[in-house]
């Protein structure tokens, strides 16, 4: 790793059109701030056990120098608050005392609380110190914790989601600043690519399950967002944190405990322009349990068969049903709430969603000549038929089992399956093609967690230890994909050219644990602000994956080939009589063989064991508030594949991958006033091989028809981080920030197209040197004034990207630079909300753009193939109509602008793929009680 180095040329690029739009926002926030509303907050104080109010309970603010007692119902407010936060002193005859710290309270609002208070008899303990429990449901809770957080990071919360049609995490996470979403499941953070990311689901790391592009990154479409409390995108690493993420770490967290019981179902139908209602292909295997996702197992690949056994016992299923698509529909219902078992609190909660939805594609693909390797003119017409299947549930609970003791369990499950048909036909060079296929994919991921928290010690001080183990199961299965291609130099006699059938899984096992013991001390017991506190950890995880694909295909030969089989449908060519044990002079039957290109398996482990020490320390300098949060972290990383290109051989190849990392981070905030925050961040971070960029073995990806080859010589990267951000908080649930971010990276790993006639193989190689630069700026700001205008609030965040990677154009030998694969140079989201709480009325308008970027890597300038910007808006209107009961309408892509590729010369592009987008239009219905 290099030194310390801020790169100065970074300011110059900061003179971007949205930065004045954006500067304006600013200045008009801090004239707003200087005529805040006042709040009011509420406390009703109860018996623990008998839930009966207390009175006469004595409640002071502290540092606000405003007390009093409870009232007949056990209640007490305070107006005229000036927006903030505040501690309550609560003490009553008989009863521990206890202080809260953290309460918001917001400006023209009343901020309600409901506290217990214990007696003597329930624990013989001293004061009693609780932070209030946030709902980090809510965009203002989120908000006020990212505002007392030692790092830089961003969220997005279930009310927010709620306002938005997004139907997955994936979906949501696209109006975070600074990040765009690839295929709907894929997340870039700041423009480095989805390997520079972690994810973590309630706490536990995950990793994604796709058969064709096995990664480390997650799958953000296999979860629904209905089942979300808020996902926040950490942008500067901790000691405490993975040390292989430089992008981001998103974390994931599902549903909250509710204070009462809680009861919620949901249902929604929707449709989509250019799907709903047309011509939509269908597959013939169907069977009676794809509704949950599941393959009926008629798609299977029979045991203890080989050759012509095998294809006579395979179904002879080609052909394609045509129907017209049904309306989407999705539906959801959870159930939570907290008791109290033998003396001790229980919370509780339960939840299952299921959504379905069809998807029709159409569009067309060409590749120019590339006449320095032999390439051919080549264009087709392109239709896809999609439907797919999301469902999930979760179930988790607590048990406090005493004055700062509690356990806690989790358990997540979701489960997704995509049925696709695919046809393009079109020319190649002088003759015509036509190909087909048939794609079924399920896939699942199951999480457990047990985990604790136990505090010993007085207010504000002592030792707490907090530690989880956890369970992690992935698979991924693609039983049966058939592909067929015939070359038509005759339209009326086809001859086909290729066929293949094959079977992949894929399976992942992970296991872990962590311990933290922190020690915390403070000057001020009544005040959290003012803790600090010591950490050392010991983190430990072992994951196993293991993939396997076989392929078979008919073999003939070309006397088979003069024959009028080529007339016949796919179903009478590949019928079981056609596949004899031997084929005669004139090409009577098929052989059916395996395709030891496209077989192969690996099986890989991965160890890490990272042990950290770390510190969170506020203190003054010269009169202003400051906090430290750093450490180091000690990463010590295995990994190591054993891969078989030929299921058939022995000896299989080996690559290993064995490094110790020392991570030093560092966080400095300045506290200017109770507002305003200025931040710096610095931390080095790696990024690892993942097993299938490490195993050698070819693997074909039938969505792109390109071979891919993983690199046994890959070393993994490392990179180094540079984070600045001032935000400014003006009221409650508003923000205003501005962010700098550097990232220096060593041998960063990329896929590549290597030369062919077609650019059709692919592999993954270090890039020796990388460079990744830019700001982001945010504005979320209530509209407040003039008057008609106070229901109204507004959202704009903006990002701007530079990225350069050292290279060597294979076409010329010279040595060049281009962007990061995968890297948009800019993004911006902008939203208008009207949220009126009286009618119960809301609007919400959403758009998004994405600048153009690089989608996949050639050999050279002019065979990188770009992903060009297209215009993104969504609306949603939602009404509340009784106690509980909710309507919403929404209106997803209206534009509908299609999703276009490009590729050639910079100066004269020409459109190297082109799909339709239609909008898709929802009515939902939600009743809580």
């Amino acid at each position: 790793m290099t030194a310390l180095r801020l790169p100065v040329f970074l300011v110059s690029r900061l003179k971007a059109p949205a930065f004045s739009l954006l500067w304006l926002l600013v200045a008009a926030d801090f004239s707003a701030a200087v005529a805040q509303a006042t709040g009011s907050l509420s406390v009703r104080v109860r018996d623990t056990d008998s839930h009966e109010p207390l009175i006469g309970v004595d409640i002071a603010l502290v540092g606000a120098d405003r007390k009093g007692a409870t009232d007949l119902d056990g209640v007490l407010t305070f107006t005229d608050l000036r927006p903030g936060k505040f501690k309550l002193r609560l003490s009553y005859l008989g009863y521990n005392t206890k202080f809260m710290t953290g309460l918001e309270v917001a400006g023209g609002e009343t901020t309600r609380l409901q506290i217990d208070l214990e007696s003597f008899q329930a624990y013989a303990t001293d004061d009693l110190v609780v932070s209030a429990g946030r709902i980090l449901s809510t965009e203002a809770a989120l908000l006020a914790s990212r505002k007392s957080a030692g790092v830089v990071g961003d969220a997005i919360s279930a009310a927010q989601i709620s306002r938005t049609p997004d139907g997955t995490s994936g979906d949501a996470l696209k109006r975070v600043p600074g990040l765009t979403v690839r295929g709907g499941k894929y997340i870039y953070v700041r423009g480095v690519t989805d390997r520079y990311n972690v994810t973590e689901i309630n706490g536990v790391t995950m990793t994604g399950t796709n058969i064709e592009r096995d990664r480390k990154s997650f799958n953000f479409d296999m979860v629904p967002s209905n089942l979300l409390a808020n996902v926040s995108v950490i942008k500067t690493a901790t000691p405490d944190m993975p040390g292989d993420f430089s992008g981001g770490l998103v974390r994931i967290n599902t549903m909250e405990f509710p204070d009462r019981a809680t009861t919620a179902v949901g249902i929604s139908t929707a449709g989509t322009e250019g799907t709903t209602g047309e011509s939509f292909f269908m597959d013939t295997a169907r069977g009676d349990r794809e509704w949950l996702a599941m393959d009926h197992g008629h798609r299977a690949l029979p045991s203890g068969l080989a050759d012509n056994d095998l294809a006579r016992a395979l179904p002879n299923r080609w052909e394609i049903r045509e129907s017209d698509a049904p309306s989407k529909y999705s539906w959801n219902i959870s159930h939570g709430g907290k008791t109290t078992v033998a003396g001790r609190d229980l919370g509780y909660m339960g939840a299952v969603s299921y959504r379905n939805g069809y998807t029709r594609e159409d569009g067309f693909e060409q590749r120019k000549a590339d006449v320095t390797y032999g390439g051919q003119d080549k264009f087709g017409i392109y239709q896809a038929a999609r439907s797919e299947v999301l469902w999930g549930g979760l179930f988790n609970s607590f048990l406090r089992l005493g004055h700062g003791h509690r356990l806690g369990v989790s358990n997540f499950y979701t489960r997704s399956s995509d049925n696709t048909i695919t046809t393009l036909q079109g020319e190649d060079s002088d003759k015509l093609f036509s190909w087909r296929t048939f794609d079924w994919q399920e896939r699942y991921q199951f999480i457990e967690k047990i985990d604790g928290i136990h505090q010993l010690g007085g207010p504000g001080s002592g030792i707490e230890l907090d530690w989880n183990a956890y369970y992690g199961e992935s698979h991924a299965s693609e039983p049966d994909r058939r592909y067929l291609e015939y070359n038509i130099d005759d339209p009326e006699s086809p001859i086909m050219d290729e066929n293949l059938r094959t079977w992949g899984w894929l399976d992942e096992l992970r296991r872990g644990y962590r311990v933290d013991l922190t020690w915390m001390t403070s000057d001020d017991p009544e005040d959290s602000d003012h803790t600090t506190s010591f950490k050392f950890g010991l983190a430990q995880e072992t994951k196993t994956r293991s993939f396997e694909m076989e392929a078979w295909y008919a073999a003939y030969t070309f006397a088979y080939q003069s024959f009028a089989f080529g007339l016949l449908s796919p179903d009478e060519i590949f019928a079981s009589e056609n596949f004899n044990e031997t084929v005669d002079v004139r090409g009577h039957g098929f052989n059916f063989q395996t395709d030891r290109l496209n077989s192969g398996r690996y099986t890989g482990k991965w160890d890490l064991t990272a042990t950290y020490l770390m510190a969170d320390v506020p203190f003054g300098l010269f009169q202003e508030d400051l906090r430290l949060t750093g450490g180091v972290r000690l990463e010590e990383a295995g990994q190591f594949v054993l891969a078989w290109q030929d299921k058939f051989l022995d000896r299989p190849d080996t690559a290993m991958v064995d490094k110790r990392d020392l991570l030093p981070s560092v966080n400095l905030t300045w506290i200017y006033d109770e507002h305003t925050n200025l931040r710096l961040g610095y931390y080095q971070s790696v990024n690892r091989p993942e097993f299938r960029e490490l195993a050698p073995v070819n693997r074909r990806n039938f969505k792109t028809f390109q071979n891919e080859f993983g690199n046994a010589e890959l070393k993994r990267a490392g990179i180094e981080n540079y984070d600045l951000r001032a935000e400014y908080f003006p009221g409650y649930g508003q923000v205003v920030a501005g962010s700098l971010f550097y990232k220096d990276f060593r041998d960063a790993i990329e896929q590549r197209v290597f030369p062919s006639p077609e650019r059709s193989v692919l592999s993954w190689t270090n890039s020796p040197r990388g460079r990744n630069y830019g700001f982001e700026l945010e504005v979320r700001r209530k509209l407040d004034r003039p008057a008609m205008l106070e229901d109204f609030s507004v959202s704009l965040n903006y990002t701007r990207v530079w990225s350069e990677v050292d290279f060597r154009d294979l076409f010329d030998g010279q040595d060049k630079t281009r962007p990061l694969q995968g890297q948009a140079p800019w993004v911006f989201n902008a939203g208008l909300q009207y949220d009126n709480p009286n009618t119960g009325t809301s609007i919400n308008v959403l758009y998004n753009k994405v600048g153009r970027n690089l989608d996949k890597v050639g050999d050279s300038a002019i065979t990188n193939i770009y992903l060009e910007p297209r215009d993104r808006l969504d609306l949603l209107v939602g009404q509340q109509i009784a106690s509980g009961l909710k309507f919403k309408i929404s209106a997803e892509d209206v534009l509908g602008q299609d999703i276009l590729r490009t590729s050639g010369p910079e100066q004269e592009p020409y459109d190297y793929a082109v799909v339709e987008k239609g909008a898709t239009y929802s009515l939902s219905v939600q009743y809580k009680f």
